[in-house]
């Protein structure tokens, strides 16, 4: 078995042999320049397609990333912008009654000094001696103290953003104003206002208060 086993690998290793000395007396094929230069060229344009396909890709990359970037940016400033928006509508809610507060003292005070202005103590009680002589220095006193309060609440209304409406000799503005009746002035014109009932203000672009007023109206216009 052993020396059958010998024989076999014998007869295989001289088939090698001949075999191998078969491929060595095979001529050689000649290397083809032409074809070789084609196949370079052709991998070269492939690298420059593939080169220039990678390039366009990282272009495109960088374009949306940098409208990635625009978005968020624009998003960020929507949404402090909305922040804000949110913060000042609060801050006016809070502010409102606080501002339609001194208004309603303003208006006090205002019909307080009317008051005071128009009223006048009767000769006839300085005579009976019911009238001290110096009241009429307490009067303009209150009247002074009355004025520089209202020009204080004034200025602080002002520093709010809160201003009178504009109505005595103005003409009639929906906008700003109420209409509380109508007057037949001659030497006014038809339309402006010939009366200031309650003073209106303005709360920066917001009326606050609407004016409340009388409006002229010529005679033919209300026949």
């Amino acid at each position: 078995m052993a020396e059958f086993s010998n024989d076999q690998l014998l007869k295989q290793f001289a088939n090698y042999l001949e075999k191998a000395s078969e491929s060595r007396n095979k001529p050689v094929e000649k290397l083809d320049l032409f074809s070789f230069y084609n196949e370079i060229t052709a991998l070269k344009n492939e690298v420059k397609i593939e080169s220039r396909l990678i390039k366009q890709g990282l272009d495109d990359f960088k374009e949306t990333a940098a409208v990635i970037g625009q978005v968020n940016t624009r998003l960020d400033a929507g949404f402090l912008e909305k922040d804000r928006e949110l913060k000042n509508k609060a801050e006016r809610s809070a502010l409102r009654p606080v501002l339609l507060g001194l208004i309603d003292l303003y208006d006090r005070i205002h019909a307080s000094l009317h008051t005071v202005s128009v009223k006048r103590p009767a000769g006839f009680l300085f005579r009976l001696g019911l009238c001290r002589s110096n009241d009429g220095k307490v009067i303009r006193s209150m009247r002074e103290g009355q004025k520089m309060t209202l020009e204080r609440i004034l200025a602080l209304l002002a520093d709010c953003g809160v201003h009178p409406i504009e109505a005595p000799g103005c003409r009639f503005d929906p906008q700003t104003m109420r209409a509380m009746g109508t007057d037949t002035v001659s030497e006014i014109e038809e339309g402006m206002v010939s009366q200031e009932l309650r003073t209106g203000f303005t709360w920066d672009d917001e009326v606050l208060r609407p004016a409340e007023v009388r409006v002229n109206r010529r005679m033919d216009a209300t026949d």
